[in-house]
């Protein structure tokens, strides 16, 4: 809706029509959401319309509300989100700033940024209000956008069922809806798991999820998400040229979607590109401070790269997995930290999870395209902790 110009001079008008117009066209870039027009959104305005009335003639479930108030030194912006359906406010918050001329639109930039980051995108307000609504229901039952929403929980709890569940969820929809965006998007992220986390894996994993992202960029190639999926396929399968291009072409069509700069950012650090991966990656968080724990997986890697294993080990703890690369990466962490007892436990689970990790250690980590300075002190970590890992010289002269 039109936010409210609540300066009390008509001159300011312009300002908040502005930051209206910013934020339906930065809202429009996530392909999830149908963002109805300002002039549509005005009509209903000067109608006094309510939330129930939007909602039954619009067919709009959320409603972004605000208002403007500006004086000669500061501005405040006041906004909130609605679900139409039922009046509950999901979100809000208020923004003060100090005021200059020149400030004045990076002011409004800076606002609308944040907002669209918060609201859209596959870990914002709306889509984790959108779960609820299918997290009961059977798979049987379940459309495209279900199975799209599934990933979001997935995602805060990766487990073997859960991708179970999705995988025959978006399968069932591709085998009625051969051209479904969604799905095949979905199918990219669950084959590419079955890969790089050994869930439920089937044969030709990292080529199925190849085949579904292709097919999901085809099918709605202005989809930032859709090349986010590819290039993360063409980074796990080490093509880092296609992954690079993925990424640069997702962030020109959304550059404010908080998962393409964080899961972007997260590689570029793993293979070395550590300024440019960093300020995504902290751009990231910037735009979305109630982000996943899986953010913390660029500073718990560059941290350990350079030697801060502290700053590593604090890291890591935000993150909460509780998968056999969790514990490899204590079990290095505590054996550079002189931690052996720690060390060791972590061992002991790691064993139990993956029986003979050190014999794959280097087709697992292989998967990850990581900088060789990392993986020399992955590895000799993994050795002080007590495991026998086979040197990479050794590997190549042997032809393993």
């Amino acid at each position: 809706m039109p936010f409210d110009n609540l300066s009390g001079d008509a001159q300011q008008e312009y300002f908040a029509a502005g930051l209206t117009e910013e934020l339906i066209n930065q809202l429009t870039r996530f392909r999830d959401l149908r963002v109805i027009a300002r002039n549509t959104t005005s009509n209903y305005k000067s109608r006094g319309a309510t939330l129930p009335v939007l909602h039954q003639e619009l067919g709009t479930r959320y409603v972004v509300e605000g208002g403007v108030q500006r004086d000669r030194d500061t501005v405040r912006v006041i906004l909130k989100l609605m679900d139409a359906s039922d009046g509950t406010n999901l979100w809000g918050k208020t923004y003060n700033r100090d005021l200059t001329a020149a400030s004045l639109f990076e002011i409004q930039d800076e606002i609308v940024t944040s907002v669209a980051a918060t609201i859209g995108g596959f870990q914002g307000v709306v889509l984790r209000s959108a779960l609820r609504d299918v997290a009961d229901r059977q798979f049987d039952s379940l459309a495209s956008i279900d199975c799209r929403l599934r990933l979001v929980s997935y995602y805060d709890k990766i487990s073997a069922e859960a991708h179970d569940i999705i995988r025959n969820c978006a399968e069932k929809v591709v085998d009625h809806d051969p051209d479904s965006p969604g799905a095949w998007y979905t199918l990219a992220w669950i084959y590419l798991d079955e890969h790089r986390f050994n869930l439920n894996p089937r044969p030709h994993s990292l080529e199925r999820a190849l085949e579904a992202a292709t097919r999901a960029v085809k099918a709605n190639p202005q989809d930032s998400a859709a090349h986010l999926i590819l290039g993360v396929v063409h980074y796990i399968s080490g093509d880092l040229d296609s992954f690079r291009s993925s990424v640069d072409k997702a962030l020109s069509l959304n550059p404010n979607d908080t998962l393409t700069l964080a899961l972007g950012g997260q590689f570029l650090v793993f293979i070395g590109d550590e300024e440019r991966g960093m300020a995504m990656a902290g751009k990231a968080v910037a735009l979305n401070p109630e982000h996943p724990s899986w953010y913390h997986f660029t500073g718990w890697k560059y941290n350990f790269t350079h030697g801060d294993d502290e700053a590593a080990l604090a890291e890591h703890h935000k993150i909460g997995w509780d998968n056999f690369w969790a514990q490899a990466h204590s079990a290095a962490i505590y054996a550079h930290l002189g931690r052996t007892d720690e060390a060791r436990k972590s061992v002991e689970k790691l064993n139990k999870m993956y029986p003979n990790f050190e014999d794959h250690y280097w087709e697992e980590i292989g998967k990850w395209s990581m900088s060789d300075q990392f993986l020399r002190r992955h590895s000799d970590g993994l050795r002080k902790a007590g495991l026998n890992i086979p040197s990479r010289d050794k590997l190549t002269l042997t032809g393993k």
